[in-house]
C-alpha cells in the first residue's frame, strides 16, 4: 500500500526535496487529509511554486477537490499566485471548474482583485459569463469585480466578452 503524505507536508515550508524523495518510497502524490486537502492543495494555498510543480511533474491530480469543492487552480487565484496558476494551467486544469458552490477560479480571482490571475484564467479560456448564485441572487465574474471595485479587472473583463 503506498504511503501518503500526511503529517509531513500540511506546513512544508516548499521542502521539494523531501516530497522528492518521498515520492521516491511510493508516497501517494495524491493523499488527502479529512478535509480533502492534497500536497498540491496546500502548495497552492502557500505559494510553494516548485513544491507544485515537482507534485505536477509526478502526477498529481491537477483536478483534485478538497471536500468544499476548493481545487489547487481556485485556492492558487483565490491567493494571487500567478506562477502557480501558470503551471496548473500547463497541466490541463479545469479553468472552468466549479466548487461547491458553483464559484469558479476566475470568480475567486475577481473578488481578489489578482489582475495578472484573470488574465491568466481569461487567456486559458474561463467563462466570463458564468454565474453563481448566493441568497436566491446570481453574480457573474464582472458583477463581483464591479462590487469589489475591481477597475482593472472589469475593463479585462469586458475585453473578454464579458457584458453588464
Amino acid at each position: 500500500m503506498a504511503r501518503g503524505f500526511s503529517g509531513i507536508w500540511t506546513r512544508d515550508e516548499g521542502h521539494t526535496e523531501i516530497a522528492k524523495c518521498l515520492l521516491e518510497k511510493g508516497a501517494d502524490v495524491n493523499a488527502k487529509t479529512t478535509e480533502g486537502a492534497t500536497a498540491l492543495i496546500v502548495a497552492a494555498q502557500e505559494g510553494y511554486t516548485e513544491f507544485a510543480k515537482c507534485l505536477l511533474e509526478n502526477s498529481a491530480d491537477v483536478n483534485m477537490k478538497a471536500n468544499n469543492g476548493a481545487t489547487a487552480l481556485s485556492i492558487a487565484a483565490q491567493n494571487g499566485h500567478t506562477e502557480i496558476v501558470k503551471a496548473l494551467l500547463e497541466n490541463k486544469a479545469d479553468v472552468n471548474i466549479q466548487d461547491t458552490d458553483g464559484v469558479t477560479p476566475l470568480f475567486i480571482g475577481a473578488v481578489q482583485g489578482h489582475t495578472e490571475v484573470v488574465r491568466l484564467l481569461l487567456a486559458a479560456g474561463a467563462d466570463v459569463k458564468a454565474k453563481a448564485s448566493k441568497a436566491g441572487k446570481d453574480y457573474t465574474p464582472l458583477s463581483i469585480a464591479k462590487q469589489m471595485g475591481h477597475d482593472r479587472i472589469i475593463m479585462l473583463l469586458k475585453e473578454y466578452g464579458a457584458k453588464d
